[in-house]
């Protein structure tokens, strides 16, 4: 082997050798070049944490002061509803309040009304008592006076005289002991009579009737005559009036009673004209 070839051997081996360092510093800058990349990475890596922790905490931060305030608005608007709730309820008490006392206002108005309605309505009623009493006063002082009045009345009839015929014919009607029938009526005690045969003429009919209206039911006339009360009563005139219609009425039908029928009806139309109003007026009183 000549020179030239271990020259050229020498010159490849430095070549390979030159290459081979240049392949090393190439991968070992490739290598360099990774790991700062590697290292620039994890760097951005870390800061993008960083960040992203302190974008975190500020939104946490953010979220909490919203927590924070929401929860102030939400307590200020209770307080703000609890504050008209407790200005409701002292505004409903107060008016409450005002209705109670307007309504102890009305009623002690009420009472007040009431009771002098009430007072009122006494004395009203005194008034009307005292005018009831007094009417009542009056009236028994009218009635008294109209009692006495009809009761002189009555006396002076009662005292007027018995003509002495018509104590003839009351003498005679008892002498007979004749007592029963409608023909020996208290009418007949006293001489009464009609008719075209026996009849009294009217001025003697109507002195009978008068006697009648006076004097006592003799005891031995029948019950029923008893019943024709006192002597110048309301119940003696009623009495009286009835028995001579009835003696109408009864003829009425029958032939020859026609004058007998007259004189009834006349006799018994002069009597109450004659004493109808005093016996309204004793039957007011009470006598009979």
């Amino acid at each position: 082997m000549d020179g030239k070839q271990v020259l050229f051997f020498i010159v490849l081996a430095l070549i390979a050798w030159f290459v081979w360092i240049q392949f090393r510093d190439s991968e070992k800058r490739k290598e360099l070049a990774a790991r700062r990349e590697r290292e620039q990475q994890a760097a951005r890596a870390k800061r993008e944490a960083e960040e992203a922790e302190r974008q975190r905490q500020l939104q946490a931060a953010e979220a909490a002061a919203w927590r924070v305030e929401v929860a102030e608005d939400k307590r200020k608007r209770e307080a703000e509803k609890e504050k008209a709730r407790r200005q409701l309820q002292q505004e409903r008490a107060a008016q409450l309040e005002q209705e109670r006392r307007d309504r102890q206002v009305a009623e002690a108005e009420a009472q007040r009304r009431a009771e002098a309605e009430r007072a009122r309505q006494r004395e009203l009623e005194e008034n009307a008592r005292r005018q009831a009493e007094e009417d009542r006063a009056r009236q028994r002082g009218k009635a008294d006076a109209a009692r006495r009045l009809v009761e002189d009345e009555r006396a002076s009839i009662r005292a007027m005289p018995i003509a002495g015929d018509i104590h003839h014919a009351m003498r005679e009607f008892l002498s007979n002991n004749q007592f029963f029938g409608e023909d020996h009526s208290p009418l007949a005690y006293v001489g009464y009579r009609v008719g075209v045969v026996n009849g009294l003429p009217p001025q003697e009919r109507r002195r009978r009737l008068r006697a009648c209206f006076q004097v006592e039911i003799p005891p031995q006339l029948a019950d029923k005559y008893q019943a024709w009360g006192l002597p110048v009563t309301s119940q003696r005139f009623t009495s009286m009036c009835q028995h001579i219609i009835m003696l109408a009425n009864m003829r009425r039908a029958r032939r020859n009673y026609e004058v007998a029928v007259s004189h009834w009806e006349s006799d018994v139309q002069w009597f109450t004209a004659e004493y109808g109003s005093l016996a309204q007026r004793l039957h007011n009183a009470r006598i009979g």
